[in-house]
């Protein structure tokens, strides 16, 4: 291990990696010359107004922070500014000095002060791009909605920015703002932020700002509004070390929340808009407080009593830590190489890895202290992968210290691509992850790992693509509740309908929705096997891995179900007292076995016929057991294939031969008909259930679906639910021709890689879908393994109904 020391660089001002506007416009701008650009740079200078050695001393801290909030106003004051009445630092300037870099793009800065406040930093990092930069900056009014206490001033502001984008048509545009009146409560009886009439005026305002602009919309994100007094604390609470949660908890005057679901809304679906983001920056997942100091460097604030950031919180916003991007992924698909049944043994000079999560443990009870694990999906032919090693560089404020990860694959050998779990341990209070090969390295965003989780049981749901069955998702996440467990659902696409009756459920506690991602390399230069086409099932061994990844510190057990796999506990109220049970009784072992039995169920058309009760009543048993899937300890795994982990020990195992998973995969109309012809391919008999399911616990579920269903929220979108399968028997028979008539029907044609990313998925347009989406990047082409990874997923309406 190599130890480099960092004591000498500035902390606060130089030093630190990547601003993140660089990041998003360098990257853009010339991608091949900075490949690496939504990096950053290495060493940055706010002004020499503020050159300070170290800052080893509370003094030094408490000193810049009542410095930077006494000259807030003078630091708006932007050096380069030509402002057109003279005086400044609000109104409309030129930024000068640009013509020495011949840049090629237009870029306007629009916003209340906020946009003065950031000036100075996106002149300094874009600058050298732009033939032209123009700052707007209005003290005390929104760009997109009037703030009512500052009357017409604000109402003209809004209009004046819409002329002064149509007019300017800048190739690129910032809108830098901090919440006025945009973080006001929804109007009285509205529930949806569709209806807002807020949001709705924004949205008007906000729809022609961007038709006005070619490329890009750069969003700022909003976030809490501060109590001024409290930055004075800061230094003292910190050294007399006092209880930092509670501080935290003080320091939020105003919340964001509702501001950011605007915003958020706002931004969805558009193609030109890319958020840039503070909000995971200031919120610390460890404590569950946003903390807008560095406790790491004697209380350095964030912000300044004015609610602007300081030099330190504008610094602060570097790629690694989280990134935007500056152009939608155009794949270049003359480099792919077609391989339609994944048979293809062809080695490639480059192993194309896809990064799907990279998280950072301070402390693990199978990891060790300081850890990092990340998950990918990588080409194991071009390269082998069985042990291989990857160099790994972690840096904090003083030290950056490299490492060898080792790692272990959990996909199967039919596939090109599989999916891989690497872990090293590296520094403390982890600032940016490298991953280095030949002298070449790559920054990759990384996460903190959770230590608190909702339940102490996570069912970690396989990606759902195309989801329209939400009857067999009313089952599990009722039964799941009942049971003390928590869904955490991946989504690739879903009908919208359903997604919104999934997010009502994220609301009130039931589950946690996240994104899956299709794989994609936004700036590649080598030929290469589409992943998608060459993983198994959706890289479905990535998403449980990346659940477990998440939850393995903060949960006791972890299941890893499909949607349709639901665990009814046979002997215990609880999900959490039959595990323990179970592990009691098999001494030695630390993760569960269930079979699968196959079910059909009679599924109710609409959401008011829909009833626990008479699903249950329906429910007809089969003597067929398929393949099944675990229940873990969360110190037993460290990732984990489809069914169960290659790598952990079939001893340590308990086979729960009773219960099984009820596997609800085949659902019947209330004639008693099956819709879905193509699963007639599957000759299964069902006879009586043979599974337990208690009365009082039907009960309950009952209840609470009643209780579900009669809110105004469900109610509304009920009529919007699919009533009938569309999309199921197409993906069936897909899969089926594919892969499971020869893997299990003796059917003709062999099978290779249990894939079916080929199936033609036609679209409607009377129920459109919900897509996962994000902004991609690629790393600069390394050998042997290229990486490529994404930041800011976010969902979207525009992409349609696919895998």
């Amino acid at each position: 291990m190599e130890k480099v020391s960092t004591e000498n660089k500035r902390l606060d001002l130089q030093g630190v990696r990547g601003l993140a506007i660089l990041s998003v416009l360098g990257f853009h701008f010339l991608p091949r010359i900075f490949p690496n650009g939504y990096l950053g740079v290495d060493q940055i200078k706010f002004t020499d107004d503020y050159q300070i050695t170290d800052i080893g001393q509370h003094d030094d801290a408490n000193r810049l922070n009542n410095e930077w909030s006494v000259n807030d106003y003078l630091n708006t004051f932007v050096p380069t500014c030509k402002y057109d009445d003279g005086s400044g630092p609000f109104g409309r300037c030129n930024h000068t000095g640009l013509e020495v870099y011949k840049g090629k793009f237009k870029i306007l800065i629009i916003g209340n002060s906020f946009a003065a406040n950031h000036g100075r930093l996106i002149h300094q990092e874009c600058g050298s791009k732009a033939r032209e930069l123009v700052q707007i900056s209005i003290s005390a009014c929104e760009p997109l909605y009037p703030a009512v206490k500052y009357g017409q001033r604000c109402v003209d502001t809004v209009e004046m920015f819409k002329k002064v984008v149509a007019d300017e048509k800048p190739d690129y545009a910032f809108l830098t703002s901090r919440f006025l009146d945009i973080g006001d409560p929804f109007a009285a009886g509205v529930t949806r932020v569709e209806d807002d009439p807020i949001y709705k005026s924004m949205k008007k305002s906000f729809d022609v700002l961007v038709t006005s602009v070619k490329f890009k919309v750069f969003v700022f994100m909003q976030i809490p509004e501060i109590v001024p007094s409290n930055i004075e604390k800061i230094v003292e609470v910190i050294k007399n070390k006092e209880d930092l949660v509670e501080f935290d908890k003080s320091f939020v005057q105003r919340n964001h929340t509702i501001a950011r679901v605007r915003y958020e809304k706002m931004v969805q679906g558009c193609e030109k808009c890319v958020p840039f983001d503070y909000d995971s920056l200031f919120w610390n997942r460890t404590t569950s407080t946003w903390r807008f100091y560095d406790e790491a460097n004697n209380g350095l604030s964030y912000m300044t009593t004015i609610n602007h950031l300081s030099f330190h919180g504008l610094e602060l916003y570097n790629c690694d830590r989280e990134s935007s991007t500056v152009e939608n992924v155009t794949e270049n698909k003359d480099l792919i190489i077609p391989d339609p049944r994944g048979g293809s043994k062809l080695k490639l000079e480059v192993s194309h890895a896809f990064i799907t999560s990279a998280y950072y443990y301070p402390t693990s009870k199978s990891l060790g202290s300081n850890a990092v694990a990340f998950n990918m999906a990588i080409d194991q032919r071009s390269h082998s992968m069985q042990n291989h090693t990857f160099t790994v560089i972690g840096t904090n404020l003083t030290t950056s210290l490299s490492t060898v990860a080792t790692s272990q694959a959990e996909g199967v050998g039919n596939c090109r691509y599989t999916t891989l779990m690497g872990r090293t341990n590296t520094v403390e209070n982890l600032k940016t992850l490298e991953i280095e090969s030949n002298g070449m390295t790559v920054q990759i965003p990384f996460k903190m790992a959770r230590y608190t989780a909702p339940k102490p049981v996570i069912i970690c749901i396989s990606p759902q693509f195309v989801a329209e069955q939400w009857q067999i998702f009313l089952m599990h996440v009722h039964a799941a509740n009942r049971f003390g467990g928590h869904l955490h659902i991946y989504l690739t696409s879903i009908i919208k309908s359903y997604f919104e009756l999934m997010q009502e459920y994220e609301r009130q506690g039931y589950l946690t929705l996240d994104y899956w991602l299709r794989m994609k390399f936004s700036n590649i230069e080598s030929q290469y096997f589409d992943p998608n086409a060459n993983i198994e099932w959706r890289n479905q061994a990535g998403a449980q891995t990346d659940c477990l990844l998440q939850y393995k510190e903060a949960a006791e057990y972890i299941a890893f179900f499909d949607m349709d796999d639901i665990l009814f506990p046979k002997n215990y109220p609880t999900y959490l007292e039959e595990f323990n049970a179970v592990l009691a009784t098999n001494p030695g072992t630390n993760y569960m076995f269930y079979g699968r039995r196959e079910h059909e169920f009679v599924k109710a058309p609409t959401l008011s016929e829909f009833s626990f009760t008479e699903l249950v009543d329906s429910l007809r048993s089969s003597k067929v057991v398929k393949r099944g899937k675990v229940v873990v300890r969360t110190d037993a795994y460290n990732a984990t294939w489809i069914h169960y982990s290659k790598h952990v020990s079939f001893m340590t195992r308990a086979n729960v031969t009773s219960p099984t998973l009820v596997h609800v995969q085949l659902p019947v109309e209330k004639d008693g008909k099956r819709k879905n012809t193509s699963r007639n391919m599957w000759k299964i008999e069902f006879g009586p259930l043979n599974e337990t399911i208690r009365e009082d616990d039907i009960r309950a579920i009952e209840e609470d679906i009643y209780r579900i269903k009669n809110a105004s929220t469900i109610q509304s979108l009920a009529p919007q639910l699919p009533n009938a399968d569309f999309y199921l028997p197409i993906v069936f028979k897909c899969y089926y021709d594919a892969f499971y008539g020869a893997a299990f029907d003796h059917k003709p044609g062999g099978f290779g890689c249990p894939n079916a990313d080929f199936c033609e998925l036609p679209q409607r347009e009377n129920y459109k879908c919900i897509h996962s989406d994000a902004q991609y990047y690629s790393g600069p082409s390394m050998k042997p393994v290229t990486y490529h990874f994404t930041s800011h997923s976010f969902w979207s309406k525009d992409i349609g109904c696919y895998q």
